[in-house]
């Protein structure tokens, strides 16, 4: 029979936790593998993971009970100090049902609300940073990256492109002047 171990791993640097389940022989080399915390041990290193707890269980039923109710009395969703994102039910790492994000999903879709968040939408597209699209070595480099590419021309309309992706899709063997035989 495996044991299930429940761990809460810490970031020394920064101080965030993380409550997870693992099946692994050795709980301490294992990492954890929730989205947030990944990307932040990613940005921050991982060897700079220790392992706060461990707790082995032979019987999933105890295993998923104190889980969630480690989950609940810790508030690991919603506290800034742990980098869950659901609660973990010590069987596959939690659902995204009791997630912190479903208020966003159960908001009515009225057409208020559609304007609201295309009102919001355009406001953000306003405000970006355009210095990547204006960046005058990206200009140049895709400049001279099309005047490199030689000019091809349809043999049965006579158009011609230098960038062949949407080009190669309705001409040559399949342009619409193609005299059928």
């Amino acid at each position: 029979m495996s044991i299930t171990y429940l761990y809460v791993k810490q970031h020394s640097i920064t101080g965030l936790k993380y409550f997870g389940k693992t099946i692994s022989k050795n709980p301490f080399r294992y990492n954890g593998s929730g989205t947030r915390w990944i990307r932040h041990v990613r940005k921050h290193g991982k060897q700079h993971i220790k392992t706060v707890e461990i707790w082995g269980f032979d019987d999933l039923d105890l295993c998923t009970e104190f889980a969630l109710k480690f989950s609940k009395d810790n508030n690991i969703i919603k506290s800034a100090d742990w980098a869950n994102l659901a609660f973990e039910n010590g069987k596959d790492g939690g659902t995204r049902t009791n997630n912190a994000f479903t208020w966003w999903s159960k908001l009515p879709k009225t057409d208020k609300f559609k304007i609201e968040r295309s009102k919001f939408a355009t406001e953000q597209h306003k405000n970006r940073d355009d210095s990547f699209y204006k960046n005058p070595k990206r200009i140049t480099k895709i400049s001279s990256t099309l005047k490199e590419k030689p000019v091809v021309m349809c043999p049965h309309c006579g158009k011609s492109a230098k960038a062949l992706g949407r080009f190669l899709g309705s001409h040559f063997d399949k342009c619409s002047y193609r005299k059928i035989i």
